[in-house]
């Protein structure tokens, strides 16, 4: 799946928003400000996170957190405004990478200040060569719209929507959620049901009452008519009552 030249039209669009909508904002903290960042940055790419499983403050099994994780995708971890995305920020970034098994790896690892961008790959070595990392790009946040950085980002539409393998624990979680909610549902549904059922059910047995009454009505002579009526009238209680 690829994006279409229409969805590529509006996805600069919405970057071009993006990058003025957060370029006009003050003081801005990675604490508070760093997720809403990220989830309005996938939403360029009209990308829901929860539907792709893209996860906020990922675990390690060090105990240590990604701000952003896309598993098989990208990785991106944010720094505070002003803060220098140096070679140590990569070298934290890159080191998350390593502790991450071979299926999860992303394609990509992005760091970036809110302001200024830099994506990094990792490439194997040929022949003798020692494996590497390779700088992508570096923008500004202002430049973030342009055909050429945005598109970096284009093999998004490959990913989106679909699962990927979470850890053990964060899968159990979500297992645990979602059996949950299917046991409450089927309550409901089970429930609603037998509602259903009784109120069929006395529709049917008022509907035979009421037939039969007419019918004695008619038929049945003034002397024995008021015992059955007491009769009829007394299982109709019953049963409305049960």
């Amino acid at each position: 799946m690829v994006f279409s030249s229409y969805q590529r039209r509006m996805i600069r669009q919405r970057a071009r928003q993006f990058a003025d909508q957060w370029n006009s904002k003050q003081k801005l903290r990675e604490s508070e400000d760093s997720e809403i960042f990220i989830d309005e940055f996938f939403g360029i790419f009209d990308i829901d996170c929860y539907a792709s499983n893209i996860i906020f403050e990922y675990k390690l099994s060090s105990g240590r957190r990604i701000d952003a994780f896309w598993p098989g995708v990208i990785l991106i971890e944010n720094k505070s405004p002003g803060s220098s995305l140096s070679e140590t920020c990569r070298q934290q970034a890159v080191s998350y990478y390593e502790e991450l098994e071979d299926y999860l790896r992303p394609k990509y690892v992005l760091i970036n200040d809110f302001h200024h961008f830099r994506i990094f790959s990792f490439r194997r070595g040929r022949g003798n060569k020692a494996d590497y990392w390779q700088v992508e790009r570096s923008f500004s946040l202002h430049e973030l719209p342009s055909n050429r950085n945005i598109s970096l980002f284009y093999y998004f539409s490959n990913h989106r929507y679909v699962k990927t393998t979470k850890t053990r624990e964060q899968s159990d979680e979500k297992s645990l959620e979602s059996l949950t909610k299917y046991t409450i549902k089927n309550e409901i549904k089970e429930s609603m049901q037998k509602i259903k059922y009784g109120i069929l059910k006395l529709g049917v047995i008022s509907s035979i009452f009421f037939t039969l009454g007419f019918t004695l009505g008619y038929f049945i002579p003034n002397q024995t008519r008021a015992p059955l009526e007491s009769v009829v009238e007394e299982s109709t209680r019953e049963e409305s009552t049960r």
